[in-house]
């Protein structure tokens, strides 16, 4: 059996498609349509038959309207590959599968009902789900981090968001407990958060390094060699920090964790604040 399988989406939604690759890639031949960035956090016993940009111009004939409405105007490299093939959408959207192509399988990327997102992707390929599914990381790291308290504070979403108070009187009562670094990391979406939680920390006389803007491949890796915890919100980067293996704190604001918590070694908290 041959498997296409065409995935955008945020970081966590991606990292949660892994159980699926994996899975697929045990039953026959994997093509994986993504975008670039994806492919640091493919795990290397991954078996990939080929990688395709998902942002790039030769990939953008497989999301164009007329494709949709007229199969047959998928240029021959795509025709081709799909030719026989079961592929895998991630959509809401009804859509007609090309015409060469034996199976088209929609999965719905946001489900709003139980149970996990990523047994309902396994599932809903037929496809058999690991017993520790959602407590297996799906990058694990070989040996710890060094001694890092790493804080992820923002979520990309101001309704997952969790005040720079908060973590900050978090941080100060673990440090007093535990010899720890604390790092606080923002990406581009998490930039107003940025002098809150300075300030925050600052009032309490924190010490503290700053990771800003990190590539994917510059979290993944820092993440893994300095991490001992990981504390944040709903948020990409906590399904980064439970696929490495990192031990994690992720407090959950509106969002199910029922469906949405990160695979791996995850405790759940609830903010109602």
């Amino acid at each position: 059996m041959r498997s296409v399988v065409i995935r955008q989406g945020a970081l966590g939604d991606f990292i949660l498609t892994l159980p699926l690759l994996r899975a697929l890639a045990q039953r026959g031949e994997l093509h994986l349509v993504t975008p670039t960035r994806y492919r640091a956090l493919l795990p290397d016993d991954l078996a990939i038959a080929s990688f395709s940009d998902s942002d790039s111009a030769a990939a953008a004939a497989l999301f164009a309207p007329a494709v949709t409405c007229h199969p047959q105007a998928l240029p021959a490299p795509w025709a081709e590959l799909l030719r026989g093939a079961e592929l895998h959408l991630f959509t809401r959207a009804a859509m007609l599968p090309p015409v060469n192509c034996c199976k088209l399988i929609c999965h719905d990327p946001r489900p709003t009902n139980p149970p996990h997102a990523a047994l309902q992707f396994l599932r809903n390929a037929g496809c058999e789900a690991p017993s520790q599914l959602l407590t297996t990381p799906m990058l694990p790291r070989s040996g710890q981090g060094r001694n890092a308290l790493w804080i992820h504070s923002g979520s990309g979403s101001i309704h997952k968001n969790i005040p720079p108070d908060f973590w900050a009187d978090a941080a100060k009562e673990r440090l007093q407990r535990d010899t720890l670094n604390l790092v606080l990391s923002f990406g581009e979406a998490d930039m107003d958060l940025l002098e809150p939680m300075r300030a925050a920390c600052q009032r309490r006389r924190l010490r503290w390094r700053e990771v800003i803007c990190p590539t994917l491949a510059e979290l993944k890796c820092g993440l893994r060699d300095d991490a001992a915890r990981f504390w944040g919100a709903d948020t990409g980067v906590a399904h980064l920090a439970a696929a490495l293996g990192i031990p994690c704190n992720v407090w959950f604001r509106c969002t199910d964790p029922v469906i949405w918590r990160p695979l791996g070694d995850v405790k759940v908290h609830f903010y109602n604040k």
